[in-house]
């Protein structure tokens, strides 16, 4: 092990203080050890610790909650770490039914020698290192894709841009209120819904910010972006828990999913509506009524949008002069120049630096702007 690189980190379980012991002196010169002598306390320490561990290793035969009950509690709590199950002889074919039901990474009949043994949890610590090094390459990877083509939207409509990255944080932080499994779906998720965007035609686009009318042929277009979203990202791999996000939340999917990626479904429309109706002048309490009274949200997503506004410190919508503009601020109508360019569309948070160049050019803009405060 290179030096200055974290020891992998191993739980090990057992109601024996003598086996806990032995498996301690065995494995404390090559990971972090950490005991517990129950089930319920080695969830407690499982649930104390800001990082998972790599293995879990545990005893079968232990009151109130026996090895497989406890190490199938640990797979919820902790579904990357690798499971362990020591057993005696007359436990054997409980061991075999958990590894059959993928509970179980391993088992190891005792007595186990000692080589064994630290064989066993040198795989279970590689397996370990090729699941979440997977995860990070998968999330990275996609990651970088999905921000490659939200370049491209920012490129030709950076209004849509500035409220899909408000979209974005939100479903993220909806994700993990609602401890989603795998949050990084609606996150992707929120980042390819508007992406169909940079298929329609300037006069569309033009047409749609001046509130004009649309044609039927325009508003055939609009109607048809999320179609296009997912027809961009449908043939990469690995994306159709995505795909099948975006389309239950867009409405183009109308079968019932897997329970948590209804969940993901659900808050992907929350925060697809919620912040356009903030981009429409309406301050964050009136958002959220107008979200919930479409009737069209789970209601533990209600109640995990609710805790969000809630937690937001008292906004409103001010008009102001640019010198009174300050970092933080919404804006919650494009700003342009007195010329018709746009500087920044609505729903750009501003900057220090905006501030900075905004004052300097102050005299060619058009003001007042109007921001949310």
């Amino acid at each position: 092990m290179e030096a200055g690189t974290a020891r992998p980190r191993v739980l090990c379980v057992d109601d024996e203080p003598r086996v806990l012991e032995a498996l301690e002196l065995n494995l404390e010169a090559s990971y972090d050890v950490s005991v517990a002598t129950s089930g319920r306390e080695g969830l407690d320490l499982i649930a104390s610790r800001a990082e998972p561990f790599a293995v879990i290793i545990s005893d079968m035969r232990m009151p109130a909650m026996n090895g497989v009950e406890f190490l199938s509690k640990a797979r919820q709590a902790t579904p990357e770490s690798v499971r362990v199950l020591l057993t005696g002889h007359a436990d054997f074919d409980a061991a075999i039914g958990a590894v059959n039901e993928g509970n179980i990474f391993r088992f190891l009949t005792k007595p186990c020698p000692s080589e064994r043994f630290m064989s066993a949890i040198r795989a279970a610590v590689e397996q370990y290192d090729l699941v979440v090094g997977q995860r990070v390459l998968l999330e990275q990877t996609l990651q970088g894709c999905i921000d490659a083509l939200g370049e491209v939207l920012a490129l030709v409509d950076p209004e849509c841009f500035g409220q899909a990255k408000q979209i974005r944080q939100l479903a993220d932080e909806l994700a993990r209120t609602l401890e989603l499994p795998q949050a990084w779906q609606v996150v992707t998720a929120a980042g390819v819904y508007y992406l169909g965007r940079v298929s329609l035609p300037r006069d569309v686009l033009a047409a749609e910010r001046a509130g004009h009318s649309l044609s039927p042929p325009q508003q055939a277009a609009l109607d048809n972006v999320t179609r296009v979203s997912v027809s961009l990202v449908s043939h990469i791999p690995r994306l159709e828990n995505v795909v099948a996000i975006v389309e239950r939340a867009g409405g183009l999917r109308h079968t019932a999913l897997a329970e948590d990626l209804e969940l993901a479904a659900s808050a992907l429309r929350a925060a697809v509506g919620y912040v356009g109706a903030l981009s429409d002048d309406r301050g964050p309490k009136q958002a959220l009524a107008e979200v919930s009274a479409g009737g069209q949200i789970a209601p533990q997503v209600l109640q995990a949008l609710e805790r969000y506004v809630g937690a937001q410190p008292h906004a409103e919508v001010r008009s102001l002069p640019l010198s009174e503009v300050q970092p933080g601020m919404v804006f919650v109508h494009d700003v342009r120049m007195a010329s018709g360019l746009l500087i920044a569309a609505k729903g750009y948070v501003v900057t220090q630096t905006f501030v900075q160049r905004a004052r300097n050019y102050a005299v060619r803009m058009a003001e007042p702007v109007r921001v949310l405060v």
